[in-house]
């Protein structure tokens, strides 16, 4: 996720642009005051490209999600603790898609919580 640009940084970049100076110009003004923005993000804000710039502009109320972050249930750790229990541990991929979730999400889940999966052993070849 991009930084967050300062309000003031905002301000600075449309005062600019309503004093009719073209994009790179404000992006050399900015970098003389010691403000480093790019191209793209004084075009964004000039614009108003992104979702709380659109709502600020139409005077709508903050952007919000639209469905929740996901999370670890108990009911979700439960079933990783019961696959990663068993005499031959399911693979993580496997795990994931059971339970719905992306592998990186089980492998949190796996780590936050001291869970002991079984590593394969690899067939070395000897010369």
């Amino acid at each position: 996720m991009p930084k967050k640009i300062d309000p003031k940084v905002e301000g600075l970049v449309l005062g600019l642009s309503e004093a009719g100076m073209s994009v790179r110009k404000i992006e050399s003004e900015l970098k003389k005051l010691g403000i480093v923005i790019s191209k793209d993000a004084v075009h964004r804000i000039i614009r108003n490209i992104g979702k709380h710039r659109e709502a600020k502009s139409q005077g709508l109320p903050a952007y919000k999600r639209k469905y929740p972050r996901p999370k670890w249930t108990t009911e979700v750790v439960n079933k990783i603790r019961k696959w990663t229990a068993m005499e031959n541990p399911l693979s993580l991929r496997s795990m994931a898609a059971k339970a719905k979730i992306s592998v990186r999400t089980v492998r949190r889940i796996i780590e936050s919580f001291n869970f002991k999966v079984r590593k394969k052993s690899v067939n070395k070849v000897s010369i």
